[in-house]
């Protein structure tokens, strides 16, 4: 099963994020999680940046 979450500004990163976080802790693989930016907001300026997002990259989730 693929699980797919998508955020529009940066308050959905800190709601998500530790969603997708428990979904690893409880099995689930992270090739299977995919994290899509809905659309550009201007609250995602410097979002590469952002320490939940490089925490998501290294548990090597797949942020497009």
């Amino acid at each position: 099963m693929k699980f797919y979450f998508f955020y529009k500004r940066v308050g959905d990163v800190d709601h998500l994020s530790p969603v997708i976080y428990g979904l690893i802790e409880n099995g689930i693989k992270p090739n299977d999680i995919y994290y899509y930016d809905l659309w550009p907001d201007k609250t995602q300026r410097n979002l590469n940046i952002d320490p939940r997002i490089k925490f998501l990259r290294s548990l090597k989730i797949n942020i497009i």
